[in-house]
């Protein structure tokens, strides 16, 4: 076979990789991202909490090793039965009658040859049948061998019996540690497979104290009960384990995804959304594991980097013989050959199983907290010195202190190899073996420590048996010394796996890394690493002149998967570039579209391990390919933006190109340079530059806007660095010696690159994403976001003193609208969408809102201009992957914000909400801050590490995006809230449906932080009043569902229920406890207040007509207090500067002669005469969506801060 055939081979194998479902489908790659992040931020606690299951099941097949341990310490003991030695020893002078040296290794050898066998038998029978079945089986195989040995009348059948023993013992062995590995969260995979040492532990303790039961009796069933005792184990694990679920990671191995889908979930995934996520985690290690290695064979344990993986199993597996285990193994006849008599014997072996227990309880927190490696070679270094000490103690004249001597220092080498060596050495095990061999690696390495064992049983009996070398304590001495081995073996071939995804692992190992850099070692999320060696498609080697610099080395040849693709042979050299793009092989090329149209994920392009600085990023941009965004093209076939799985070209999507012209399709841009911008797009783009003259007020606006801004969608970081870049800039343009030629020259500049896609490189972060709308690259998008900040800014008095009274704010502001509104009727006639456009649509909506007055329509339609370009955009989902992180969540921000303020809006209308969460699949925003999420990569990774597994943060800090996820996650509720208002269901329906929604919303509400609950005593703390504010604002908002569904409840009757007027004074009485600030947040008064207040004057007014009791769990004279309390609010309220001044009047006046009336009843007038929808209607008609910041929509966060702020 040709060269040429082979590397083709080569690339049919990483093109399969490449190409299958979970590495090309961009929503199950970001499934995968965020499964194993979501891992990699749980905490042990969190861990036990949400997946008890797990841990119950992985301990129970951990258990079945108690099997093993018993029978194991049990023939240790069997030696040194008084009644045993009397039957089946033989006389040694001196010493009584002992158990000759060849049956003591035979009984102690027998179940360790069965079990080499079964360990061998375990990886293909569980490979076929998986570990749940498997299992079973051996237990089943447990029962019957048990016979043999119980019903032994020699010790030749005892050790048959034994032999025959192992066998099961040996599928325990292989499966309890890779089951329990594959089960549980990655935080507790270590303390999880460490309980494999306290089955042997359970299993040492049950012995010592059923044979310090029995030794003193003199018939056979001083042995025989023991060996009875092992069938209390078999049938209930048989019984436990036919209800556990299988390994989620076996059945993806054999294609059962549903099945594993259901498995996961059943071992304690909250919700399907996490379930999916962690299915397409294991899918993509499977997936690439399969593909680059096929199905697994014990001949592959010997190819490549499994090699090396199966010596450090099969190394750390055969240490345990080597570093003190023996002793514990033989503790009872050690201690006999130490000097102490029998019953001194069995009482120090119960004290010691007793002790390693313990010390296996221990070794459970110091594996989720240290290192794998860290905990072995301390353990390992301990054991050196306390077997070099137990041989000097046996080498010095004996006497009773010396024989205890000896004694403890046994415990102590027992107690430490069970709290650090023994219980890390399973963790070690099933966490370095890949995940395709794990059942065979496992069992091989079982098969090891047998090899191992078998000599070092038959080596530990010759030198303590009198009859043999007669060492006691002096064989210290030579286990001391192969310890030592086992120590500065680990020392340089363990690696760290701590915290390593099995993906993780299987890179590190691919790579070749040294053990001791695996812990420094930094792996991106994204990568693969499919191949040392991947085709490139480029027919001449000049076309690849860069891809060595990116460690790839290039296979000339055309591509073979070119073969699925007929195309005429001009065009091969383009689609050939487009497919080297696809998998980012060739640098040189820059060519878009192809990742977005295979949705493939991309290696990282980081310099792994060694963060860039900006010039050393901005040079590998100029390099390597981008991550374009769509724009509108002239020539475009296809529409731009998102487009869902029922599209029309849902099904041609590896023929895309054929939709596409050719030229564009090599082109890659949109760019629209050879079409000449009108003189009159030129000139209102000139208008919007000019509003920049005033521009240190413009920067000073948006910089205290971010100062005090609590709920602020855009990041700080990406708006300040943005504006220090836009200074230089207008400065240059506005200040200078420019003419309004040059003016109108640097406008048809800035509308050219506005033209552009919005190139993202993929390697870029915070600090350097303003460059790409900044300087030589300035956009028309940030000039109108800019604008939107300062002009709410100026609104709220956050001005310089030129501009502090109240109309000058105002024309500022206004004058700030209408450049805002032009951008964005200019960008989206050049362009399609993209970030900052989204960015500029939803920071003028509140501006409009603001200044127009008039939410009825024109906010209303806005916002449905803002839902239009969420879904054609696609934020209504997660990006694909190749996006860096902190746009991803700059996008699930504007998402989160947006849905909010959806719902606030639409619940007030009572219409349908635009955005519905049904149809959107975006994650909440991670709790990190503005200025971590804009900085460089390895902060943020930081910053994710800090978080819990919900995505909050772990410390109680408060920054925009907490309170943007706890006030999205109240919104989702209103959404419920309103489909159940517009539903027809039966009264009995709809009140078991909102019963449940008022359920789960104080459910969701008690399960936030708890510094993020609102409290009465915030007042009294010295948080920043925005803090505080937001918190009762929150509060409001959570307490308002909660109305609503009362209201909801009871909205076909004239009463109102205890329900609803409790939760009405409450909204009242909480607003009424804040400082007075009122009168900056009329619409509070306004969508909360006003509902509030009529359900409670409705309800006293009806107790006042009927006699009938007040449905309340206060006072009435409490509730009339608070009504009295708002209805003056609003009096103050109403001043002329607000729009909805009219409205608030006549409602105080009404308000007032309701409350007046029931104090005091006259005759004339009826309680009863007053119908507040009558009086109100009209008026709620023309002023209710006058208010100023719908629901704290970034109004919350200004005048109120300074001590100018008048009260």
């Amino acid at each position: 076979m040709s060269s040429v055939d082979k590397n083709d081979d080569l690339h049919d194998e990483k093109a399969a990789i490449e190409q299958s479902e979970v590495l090309v489908n961009a929503d199950l790659m970001n499934d995968a991202f965020d499964g194993e992040n979501r891992e990699h931020e749980m905490s042990t606690w969190v861990a036990i909490k949400s997946h008890p299951w797990a841990c119950l099941w992985a301990f129970t097949m951990c258990f079945t090793i108690v099997m093993e341990s018993f029978d194991m310490f049990l023939n240790g003991n069997f030696v040194a039965l008084p009644h045993f030695k009397q039957v089946y020893g033989v006389e040694v002078p001196g010493h009584g009658k002992t158990i000759e040296t060849k049956w003591q290794s035979s009984l102690f050898q027998a179940g360790q040859c069965g079990a080499f066998v079964g360990v061998f038998l375990a990886g293909p029978v569980t490979n076929k049948f998986g570990y749940r079945w498997t299992t079973i089986f051996a237990l089943m195989l447990m029962n019957a061998t048990i016979f043999v040995s119980f019903f032994a009348n020699s010790l030749t059948l005892l050790v048959v019996g034994q032999a025959l023993e192992g066998v099961p013992w040996g599928f325990f062995i292989a499966n309890s540690p890779a089951y329990a590995s594959e089960i549980v969260p990655l935080s507790l995979r270590g303390a999880c497979t460490a309980t494999l040492q306290m089955s042997w532990s359970i299993g040492s303790i049950i012995v010592a104290g059923v044979t310090y039961g029995f030794n003193k009796r003199d018939d056979e069933w001083a042995w025989r009960v023991p060996l009875a005792l092992q069938w209390i184990f078999p049938t209930p694990l048989l019984i436990l384990l036919f209800f556990a679920p299988e390994s989620p990671w076996w059945l993806i191995r054999r294609g059962r995804k549903a099945e594993a889908l259901r498995s996961i979930e059943r071992l304690g995934s909250k919700s399907h959304e996490e379930a999916q996520q962690s299915l397409a985690m294991i899918e993509r290690t499977v997936e690439i594991e399969a593909q680059m290695g096929g199905s697994p064979t014990l001949l592959d344990l010997l190819k490549g980097t499994d090699l090396r993986r199966t010596i450090i199993t099969c190394l750390i597996y055969a240490s345990q013989n080597f570093a003190g285990n023996l002793i514990a193994n033989q503790a009872t006849y050690f201690f006999e050959q130490a000097g102490m008599g029998p019953e001194r014997s069995f009482q120090l072996n119960l004290i010691n199983s007793c002790l390693q227990l313990i010390a296996n309880i221990i070794a459970l927190p110091l594996a989720s907290t240290f290192g794998r490696r860290t905990i072995y070679l301390w353990g390992t270094a301990t054991n050196v010195t306390l077997l070099m000490v137990l041989g000097v103690c046996a080498s010095i004249s004996q006497n009773q202190a010396t024989n205890y001597a000896q004694a403890v220092l046994g415990i102590l080498i027992s107690f430490v190899f069970a709290g650090s060596l023994g219980p890390i050495s399973y963790t070690i095990i099933a966490e370095t073996s890949s995940v395709r061999l794990r059942a065979l690696s496992t069992g091989v390495g079982r098969a090891a420590y047998y090899v191992a064992e078998i000599p070092m049983i038959y080596l530990a009996s010759q030198m303590l048996n009198p009859g043999g070398w007669n060492l006691a304590g002096k064989c210290g001495y030579v286990w001391g010394g192969t310890a030592c081995v086992c120590f500065v073996s680990a020392y340089f071939f363990l690696p760290e796996l701590k915290g390593r995804s099995y993906r993780e692992s299987d890179i590190l190992f691919n790579r070749r890394i040294p053990a001791r850099k695996f812990k420094s070692t930094v792996i991106d999320v994204r990568d693969n690493d499919l191949a040392v060696k991947t085709k490139c498609g480029a027919t001449m080697p000049s076309l690849c002149v860069n891809a060595a610099r990116n460690g790839v080395t290039p296979v000339f040849g055309v591509p073979t998967i070119l073969r699925r693709w007929p195309a005429p042979e001009d065009d091969q050299v383009g689609i050939v570039k487009f497919i080297c793009m696809s998998t980012l092989i060739c640098p040189q090329q820059n060519y878009q579209l192809s990742a977005m149209i295979y949705r493939s994920p991309s290696p990282s392009l980081r310099n792994i391990g060694n963060p860039m600085s900006d010039s050393e990023t901005l040079d590998a941009v100029a390099e390597c390919p981008s991550v374009i965004q769509p724009a509108l093209r002239t020539e475009q076939l296809l529409p731009a933006g998102y487009l869902g799985p029922t599209s029309f070209i849902a099904g041609l999507e590896e023929n895309v190109d054929l939709f596409l012209h050719g030229e564009q399709f090599n082109r890659g841009g949109s760019e629209n340079s050879t079409i000449a911008p009108s003189p009159g797009l030129v000139k209102r783009t000139a208008e919007i530059i000019r509003c920049l003259q005033d521009f240190s007020a413009i920067k000073n606006l948006a910089q205290k806007y971010y100062s005090i801004s609590q709920t602020a969608v855009i990041p700080s970081p990406l708006i300040l660095n943005a504006l220090d870049e836009l200074e230089v800039t207008v400065n240059a343009i506005l200040f200078g010696p420019a003419s309004d030629e040059q003016l109108f020259t640097f406008s048809t500049f800035v509308i050219h690159n506005t033209s552009k896609a919005l190139e993202i490189p993929q390697n870029s972060d915070g600090t350097v994403f303003h460059k790409c709308f900044t300087g030589p690259s300035l956009r028309l998008e940030i000039i109108g976001v800019i604008c939107a900040l300062a002009g709410r800014a100026s609104y709220f008095g956050l001005a310089d003193s030129a501009v502090r009274d109240t109309e000058s704010r105002t024309r500022f502001s206004h004058k700030m609208l209408v450049a805002c509104d032009l951008t964005i009727q200019i960008c989206k006639s050049l362009t399609g969408l993209n970030d900052l456009s989204l960015w500029l649509v939803h920071e003028d909506l509140p501006l409009s809102n603001l200044l127009r007055g008039d939410s009825s329509s024109v906010t209303w339609n806005r916002l449905g201009e803002l839902a239009t370009d969420i879904f054609e955009f696609g934020a209504h989902r997660d990006t694909p992957s190749l996006l860096p992180l902190f746009i991803l969540e700059s996008r699930r921000r504007l998402f989160a914000a947006s849905y909010q303020l959806d719902k606030s809006i639409a619940i007030f209308l009572g219409r349908p909400p635009r955005i519905s969460w049904r149809h959107c699949d975006c994650c909440l925003p991670l709790d990190i801050s503005d200025v971590d999420l804009a900085g460089h990569t390895h902060i943020l990774e930081a910053a994710r590490r800090s978080l819990d597994s919900d995505g909050w943060h772990t410390k109680k800090v408060y920054q925009q995006a907490s309170w943007i996820r706890l006030r999205f996650i109240i919104s989702t509720f209103r959404e419920e809230i309103l489909e159940l208002s517009e539903s027809i269901f039966v009264y009995l329906v709809l009140t078991i449906s909102t019963r449940d929604v008022s359920s789960r919303c104080h459910e969701a509400w008690n399960l936030l932080p708890e510094h993020l609950q609102y409290t009465s005593s915030c007042w009294e703390s010295d948080l920043p009043i925005g803090v505080k504010l937001i918190s009762i604002i929150s509060y409001l908002a959570y307490l308002y569902n909660e109305f609503s569904i009362q209201s909801l409840l009871y909205r076909d009757s004239k009463n109102s229920n205890a329900a609803l007027l409790d939760v009405s004074s409450e909204i009242l009485s909480t607003w009424e406890r804040s400082v007075d600030i009122k009168g900056d947040f009329t619409w509070v008064a306004l969508v909360y207040g006003f509902s509030c207040a009529g359900v409670l004057i409705r309800a006293i007014q009806e107790q006042a007509r009927t006699g009938q009791p007040l449905l309340y769990s206060g006072s009435r004279s409490s509730l009339i207090r608070n009504l009295s309390i708002f209805i003056s609010q609003l009096e103050s309220m109403a001043g002329p500067e607000q729009a909805t001044s009219p409205l608030f009047i006549r409602a105080t006046s009404v308000f007032s002669s309701i409350i007046d009336e029931i104090l005091e009843p006259r005759p004339e007038v009826p309680v009863d005469g007053t119908n507040l929808d009558a009086v109100l209607g009209s008026d709620i008609g023309t002023f209710v969506f006058d208010l100023q910041g719908m629901d704290l929509f970034e109004t919350q966060d200004f005048r109120v801060a300074f001590d100018d702020m008048l009260y």
